[in-house]
């Protein structure tokens, strides 16, 4: 017999079975990295500066949910290994902005890929109606976030 939709102990389980499932999957994927590799920290930070261009320290430390100090460590990280450089804001010559050199961008580009294509091999590895489920479940939770 199917469980009721609004059964309490069912939302609660399925609730604890997808939470589960989800952080699982996004362990394993930040896991996927190349020996040597930057931190999780940085690498989110390189990512945000890949798809978004240059940003200041506040904006970076907001988007990434840490402190502007625990920002900075990693900003200069970064700096130090060359993947990031401090500019002037074109607009606010009073403020810097971070920004990506190109051996950055070859790098975030370089971790992007590498994870993808581990996830891709996976998900090759399924039957095409397992393929179709996580789909159907993608955009499920996909709206879920958005709510």
């Amino acid at each position: 017999m199917e469980a009721d939709a609004s059964d309490p102990d069912d939302l609660r389980e399925l609730d604890e079975e997808v939470t589960r499932a989800v952080a699982r999957i996004y362990r394993r994927f930040r896991a996927e990295r190349a020996e040597g590799e930057l931190g999780d920290a940085a690498l989110s930070a390189l990512g945000h500066l890949h798809r978004h261009g240059p940003t200041s320290l506040g904006a970076l430390s907001e988007h990434e949910k840490v402190t502007p100090a625990s920002m900075s460590q990693t900003v200069n990280r970064l700096t130090s290994l060359a993947l990031a450089a401090r500019t002037p804001d074109p607009d606010d010559g009073r403020r810097v902005l971070l920004a990506l050199t190109e051996e950055g961008h070859a790098l975030a580009a370089a971790s992007r890929e590498q994870r993808h294509r581990w996830f891709r091999e996976r998900l090759a590895g399924l039957s095409t109606a397992d393929r179709e489920v996580l789909r159907r479940a993608a955009s499920i939770l996909g709206g879920i976030a958005d709510d």
